[in-house]
């Protein structure tokens, strides 16, 4: 993913198709940040505009309202889709993308699949806890700062939190991982090393129905 979505990508982001990091999950599943990136990288080369992340194909009816805890969001550039992914209350992070991963093997990669929202991990209630609680007491604290510019190849991340009475966001260039705020580096931590091992299955549906 792009350099600002990845704080092992960066972040790592969200890297190679199927293997951990020394740090995450030791089950073959990669990090939620890792995510982004092998989405992007999967569908580089493709063109026309990303269906829109706004709909609710793949979420079961309980989240279909809900609003989701944490959000990353990377826009669509000339050379790579956008993708989003979101950590709600209940633990589960859902990605939006048009790939889906798979297992053969024993080994995990990814695939072509219509554009869905796809169950990619569970995160502990502790870790729900402590991204709730870096939200309150650091996250809204951060400036949202003026309108990005950025080069036509270069995208924007906007990192939202909808955390109690807290609606706050901010957007930074997908490559300005040097200067992602300690705050968005902290959640992102707080996510990837509170995935709970096993806690979905490793194969995802090959289609997704509304």
């Amino acid at each position: 993913m792009a350099g600002g979505l990845t704080l092992t990508l960066t972040l790592a982001v969200l890297t190679a198709c199927g293997r951990p990091s020394s740090g995450g999950p030791q089950d073959g599943r990669p990090e939620p940040t890792t995510l982004h990136r092998e989405v992007a990288a999967m569908s580089a080369s493709q063109t026309g505009t990303t269906p829109s992340a706004d709909s609710t194909r793949g979420l079961p009816d309980e989240l279909k309202a809900a609003r989701p805890l944490w959000e990353t969001q990377l826009t669509q550039t000339p050379s790579r889709p956008g993708s989003t992914s979101r950590l709600y209350a209940n633990g589960q992070l859902f990605t939006w993308s048009n790939s889906r991963r798979t297992s053969r093997d024993g080994k995990i990669s990814r695939e072509a699949a219509p554009y869905a929202w796809r169950l990619d991990a569970q995160v502990s209630p502790d870790g729900v806890a402590r991204v709730r609680e870096l939200i309150r007491t650091e996250f809204v604290g951060v400036p949202s700062g003026e309108r990005v510019r950025v080069g036509a190849d270069q995208g924007t991340v906007t990192y939202r939190a909808h955390a109690d009475a807290v609606d706050h966001q901010i957007t930074v260039p997908a490559t300005a991982t040097a200067q992602l705020p300690a705050a968005v580096r902290a959640i992102e931590d707080a996510i990837r090393r509170n995935i709970t091992p096993g806690g979905v299955p490793n194969e995802q549906p090959p289609d997704v129905r509304q």
